[in-house]
């Protein structure tokens, strides 16, 4: 067997650590299993820069918080200067008071400060490492507290890019899934976490170099271009230099996993070239952005390349000082949802493209007395589950409202809501379907504007799961599951959850 490319005089170590199979009551996480396997199967693989031997993986009831840190300090510490090492850590995160924690598999509830891994220790064992080419990566939540009392910039992200200059090989770097107050997101419809997945498909060479190399810098570019989620939003942490590789292909592997998120898309414009982006709802329009980001100022810059004059027009009337744009619009966009005011609108030719980016300031969410109040029996949870039921499925049916005060009318106007634009008066999936039926992204179309109604709404504060099914016989199916908002802070959050089928006509 033909031995892997590397620097002269180097070794490679690493480790690959992953809890999905928790004791109860800390609930398991089914993606951490396949993050493991495929991170390790990778890293060893023909054009990975690590042999199967160098590999170390520590899953679920290996994955102990003694086994843990004796796995890091094997990997980190006693590394020796030319070393390659790269650490992988994914599972569950907490945070207790100022101080974050990984939770291995032996992880007791009643005593986390003791059983649990605290990411100090984690960054100090990196920090002790005598390697001049360190990677270490965190997919869990809070993950980015392992750098909460490093970073004073006002944009973290923008000062540590400063740092990754090329001019000779080494480099420690810490990148963390989200920040200290956010989630680490996984996805049953892609099978992984959503950022271990961008990591993944950036390995696999969907950030390849135009040398056929993915290096540590064309990797970071690619998994920040990847996660769109201003509720999770990648930590880069570190100095490095040089073009630093992590994996080789040859120029006829340049084809690379496209991701399988529902709004991840490769559309074809009218004519004829493929625009790869993600669907965003703004408004009452669809479109393909490149790019949502959540900035430091908490406005959202969006970039988009219109595939349509009619596009162009669209996205030009929604310019501030218009008198229709002295308003607010919905702009929804993976499992996020807001009401936005289009604060700028600056457009550039990228090539022989217009290029759009759009500056939105989200306004404070406004939600209506009856959709949190009981109705002879039918408190707002029920209630909650009638609406997202009709928004998904029809079901139930709009009803004709009574005059007079009846138990029902009051109950049909708590599903319904107040007239405007939030009113859930019928099946938003039925309705999307009957506008845009012919095209493709259909279903793309309709889970955006249904992420936007049940979170405006009131319905619903985190969407986990919103699948729509292959249409058979003018019906398609419908699988739902989101987080309610938490009325009392002593009381756990109701998760709803909805399956059926939608009849489309």
């Amino acid at each position: 067997m033909a031995k892997k490319k590397a620097m002269a005089g180097t070794r490679q170590r690493a480790l690959v650590v992953g809890v999905s199979k928790y004791a109860p009551p800390v609930s398991p996480l089914p993606a951490v299993a396949n993050d493991v396997k495929e991170m390790a199967k990778l890293l060893s693989s023909k054009h990975g820069a690590f042999s199967k031997e160098t590999v170390n993986i520590l899953t679920d009831k290996l994955a102990t918080k003694s086994a843990v840190i004796a796995g890091l300090t094997d990997t980190l510490v006693h590394a020796k200067a030319d070393d390659t090492v790269f650490a992988y850590l994914a599972g569950h995160g907490t945070v207790i008071g100022s101080d974050y924690y990984f939770l291995p598999f032996d992880t007791d509830v009643d005593d986390v400060k003791n059983s649990c891994v605290p990411l100090a220790t984690i960054k100090d064992l990196f920090d002790k490492s005598k390697s001049r080419r360190v990677f270490l990566w965190l997919d869990f939540c809070h993950s980015g507290g392992i750098l909460s009392r490093e970073i004073t910039s006002a944009d973290p992200i923008a000062s540590i890019k400063r740092t990754l200059k090329v001019t000779q090989g080494q480099g420690k770097v810490i990148v963390a899934a989200c920040t200290s107050s956010q989630s680490s997101f996984e996805s049953s419809a892609i099978g992984h976490g959503l950022f271990t997945d961008a990591l993944l498909r950036g390995l696999k060479g969907g950030a390849k170099s135009a040398q056929n190399e993915v290096t540590a810098s064309s990797l970071y570019d690619f998994i920040d271009h990847q996660i769109v989620r201003p509720d999770q939003q990648p930590v880069f942490f570190g100095e490095m230099t040089g073009r630093i590789v992590l994996m080789h292909y040859a120029s006829r592997l340049s084809n690379f996993a496209e991701p399988k998120t529902l709004t991840k898309n490769v559309t074809t414009t009218p004519s004829g070239s493929r625009t790869k982006g993600a669907w965003i709802m703004l408004g009452e329009n669809f479109f393909i952005a490149e790019r949502v980001r959540n900035q430091a100022d908490g406005k959202i810059s969006v970039e988009l390349i219109p595939r349509s004059g009619e596009e162009e027009s669209q996205i030009a009337d929604l310019r501030p000082g218009q008198y229709r744009n002295e308003r607010e619009i919905g702009l929804a966009f993976n499992n996020e949802a807001y009401e936005v005011i289009v604060e700028n609108i600056v457009s550039e030719y990228v090539g022989a493209h217009q290029k759009w980016t759009l500056t939105l300031m989200p306004q404070e969410q406004r939600s209506g007395v009856m959709t949190e109040m009981t109705f002879n029996g039918v408190g707002p949870d029920e209630i909650a589950a009638q609406r997202a039921g009709r928004i998904l499925i029809n079901d139930p049916a709009p009803k004709k409202r009574n005059r007079g005060f009846s138990d029902d009318s009051f109950i049909e106007g708590a599903i319904t809501g107040p007239s405007g634009k939030h009113q859930i008066d019928g099946c938003v999936v039925q309705k999307v379907y009957k506008k845009h039926g012919d095209s493709p992204s259909w279903k793309e179309m309709a889970r955006l504007k249904a992420v936007y109604l049940l979170k405006m709404s009131n319905t619903i504060e985190h969407v986990i799961d919103l699948r729509i099914g292959v249409v058979r016989g003018n019906k398609v199916k419908v699988t739902f599951k989101g987080r309610r908002p938490r009325r009392y802070i002593n009381e756990e959050a109701t998760t709803l959850a909805l399956e059926g089928v939608c009849e489309l006509s």
